[in-house]
């Protein structure tokens, strides 16, 4: 069974799962930058920005979290939807993250759609981290991102076990086998009572 220091390397070193730029230290700011807010139903979207912080430090630029309260009205979640994307937009549009398609937080969003303004339904970890590098380098591509949210999608059960089949596969082969010039020298040195190139 692997270490999970094995399996956290093993998982870094994935670039179809994470196509990730960590930083060490603060998250630094561009110049221009497309802002970030996330949207979701209860603390999805605040525990998510928490969590972010673990890999782009305390200060995050840009980013910001508004929840869909049980007792908050559609009006009311989307006044804080729009006073949200006034405080991450600096004039570079707004990357909105929702977390379920059809529910309300992204029906709702899909009243200040623009061409400023893209909305993402299915926030996961795996795409706010590839959203958060891949605009310090730039523009924020969405087929990538949302590939790189399906490919962060795995059971680690099947990953594990296909990581130590091909193991033990580069095992067998870097063992001598039956046919080895290691091994027909020896036999032949056993018939012959002498030993020689083959």
């Amino acid at each position: 069974m692997e270490s999970t220091a094995d399996l956290g390397l093993f998982l870094k070193n994935q670039n179809h799962i994470f196509a990730l730029n960590f930083r060490d230290g603060p998250c630094e700011k561009r110049e221009k930058m497309e802002g970030i807010l996330l949207i979701s139903h209860g603390e999805m979207a605040p525990g998510m920005l928490d969590s972010a912080r673990m890999f782009f430090g305390d200060e995050i630029p840009q980013l910001e979290a508004v929840s869909l309260k049980m007792d908050m009205t559609p009006e009311a979640f989307l006044q804080n939807l729009k006073e949200g994307m006034m405080k991450v937009d600096t004039g570079e549009g707004v990357l909105v993250f929702a977390d379920l398609l059809g529910g309300t937080p992204a029906n709702l969003s899909a009243q200040v759609l623009s061409d400023n303004v893209r909305v993402v339904t299915g926030l996961s970890m795996t795409m706010l981290l590839e959203a958060l590098a891949a605009r310090m380098a730039g523009v924020v591509d969405l087929s990538s991102l949302m590939e790189t949210g399906k490919n962060g999608i795995v059971c680690l059960n099947k990953l594990m076990a296909q990581k130590q089949k091909e193991r033990e596969e580069r095992a067998a082969k870097e063992r001598p086998g039956k046919n080895s010039p290691q091994q027909r020298t020896e036999s032949e040195t056993v018939l012959t009572g002498e030993s020689r190139e083959i």
